[in-house]
Protein backbone atom coordinates (compact mmCIF):
# COMPACT_ATOMS: atom_id res chain seq x y z
CA UNK A 1 0.00 0.00 0.00
CA UNK A 2 1.04 3.54 -0.67
CA UNK A 3 -0.10 6.66 0.53
CA UNK A 4 0.84 10.64 0.30
CA UNK A 5 1.88 11.86 3.53
CA UNK A 6 -0.02 14.82 4.65
CA UNK A 7 3.06 16.43 6.06
CA UNK A 8 3.86 16.66 1.85
CA UNK A 9 4.25 20.54 0.86
CA UNK A 10 5.29 22.27 -1.82
CA UNK A 11 7.87 20.67 -3.23
CA UNK A 12 8.67 18.25 -0.46
CA UNK A 13 6.53 14.96 -1.49
CA UNK A 14 6.06 12.17 1.45
CA UNK A 15 4.95 8.77 0.76
CA UNK A 16 4.66 5.81 3.16
CA UNK A 17 4.86 2.36 1.78
CA UNK A 18 3.42 -0.55 4.24
CA UNK A 19 3.01 -4.17 2.69
CA UNK A 20 3.58 -4.89 -0.94
CA UNK A 21 3.58 -1.78 -3.54
CA UNK A 22 1.98 -3.16 -6.44
CA UNK A 23 1.48 -1.83 -10.12
CA UNK A 24 -1.18 -0.05 -9.57
CA UNK A 25 0.32 2.35 -6.33
CA UNK A 26 2.88 3.38 -8.87
CA UNK A 27 0.44 4.17 -11.78
CA UNK A 28 -2.47 5.95 -9.98
CA UNK A 29 -0.81 7.71 -6.79
CA UNK A 30 3.34 7.92 -7.28
CA UNK A 31 3.77 8.82 -10.55
CA UNK A 32 0.66 11.25 -11.01
CA UNK A 33 1.92 13.03 -7.64
CA UNK A 34 5.10 13.69 -8.49
CA UNK A 35 3.95 15.18 -12.04
CA UNK A 36 1.48 17.62 -10.53
CA UNK A 37 4.15 18.99 -7.78
CA UNK A 38 6.90 19.40 -11.06
CA UNK A 39 4.02 21.13 -12.82
CA UNK A 40 4.43 23.65 -10.05
CA UNK A 41 7.87 23.48 -9.23
CA UNK A 42 11.22 23.55 -11.24
CA UNK A 43 12.68 20.49 -8.68
CA UNK A 44 11.01 18.01 -6.19
CA UNK A 45 12.14 16.17 -3.69
CA UNK A 46 10.81 12.95 -2.05
CA UNK A 47 10.82 11.18 1.00
CA UNK A 48 9.64 7.43 1.01
CA UNK A 49 8.93 5.89 4.61
CA UNK A 50 8.92 2.53 4.60
CA UNK A 51 6.91 0.62 7.23
CA UNK A 52 6.53 -3.24 6.62
CA UNK A 53 7.18 -3.64 3.05
CA UNK A 54 7.58 -6.94 1.97
CA UNK A 55 8.17 -6.28 -1.51
CA UNK A 56 8.37 -4.99 -5.43
CA UNK A 57 9.13 -6.62 -7.76
CA UNK A 58 12.12 -6.31 -9.68
CA UNK A 59 10.81 -5.15 -13.05
CA UNK A 60 7.00 -4.02 -12.20
CA UNK A 61 7.21 -0.82 -10.85
CA UNK A 62 10.71 -0.17 -10.03
CA UNK A 63 12.52 0.05 -13.41
CA UNK A 64 9.29 2.10 -14.69
CA UNK A 65 9.94 4.32 -11.88
CA UNK A 66 14.06 4.60 -12.34
CA UNK A 67 13.52 5.36 -15.63
CA UNK A 68 10.73 7.91 -15.77
CA UNK A 69 11.13 10.77 -17.34
CA UNK A 70 10.28 13.24 -14.75
CA UNK A 71 13.37 11.81 -12.56
CA UNK A 72 15.79 14.43 -13.68
CA UNK A 73 13.40 16.99 -11.96
CA UNK A 74 13.72 15.06 -8.50
CA UNK A 75 16.77 16.57 -6.22
CA UNK A 76 16.56 14.08 -3.98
Amino acid sequence: MLDRMRESSGSVLGFRFDGKLSESDYATILIPELERAMNEHQMVRILFKIEGFRSWRPGEGWEAFRQWPGMESVDR
